[in-house]
């Protein structure tokens, strides 16, 4: 359930920062002088924002996780057995269904570009 709801929580901070960042080329006259629709301070806030949805989103999986962990070692299967169901070396697949608004999996990190 806490999966779930910072999940939709992180769905609308990334949300809430696209809005802000487009936000930021709108502009408004007033007279002869331009004005910015979105002040760049909502900006910045909008990705801090951003930022500890995403951390508070990954330390509700990883504790969902190590939970999950702990239940199957209380239930009797220590983590013995787990080394024990597949040779160590053996790949094991990885789920590639990534949250909302997280790049998609690639090989390694995008190279530089300078």
């Amino acid at each position: 359930l806490r999966v779930a709801q910072t999940e939709r929580e992180l769905r609308e901070a990334v949300i809430n920062y696209d809005g802000n960042y487009e936000g930021l080329a709108e502009t408004t006259r007033f007279d002869d002088v331009l004005h910015q629709a979105i002040r760049p301070q909502e900006a910045v806030r909008a990705l801090s924002q951003l930022m500890i949805a995403y951390d508070e989103y990954f330390a509700t999986v990883a504790e969902y996780n190590r939970a999950q962990f702990e239940l199957y070692h209380a239930v009797g299967y220590p983590a013995r057995c787990v080394s024990e169901l597949e040779a160590a070396g053996v790949p094991t697949p990885v789920e590639l269904e990534r949250p909302y608004g997280l790049p998609p999996v690639v090989e390694g990190p995008p190279p530089a570009n300078r």
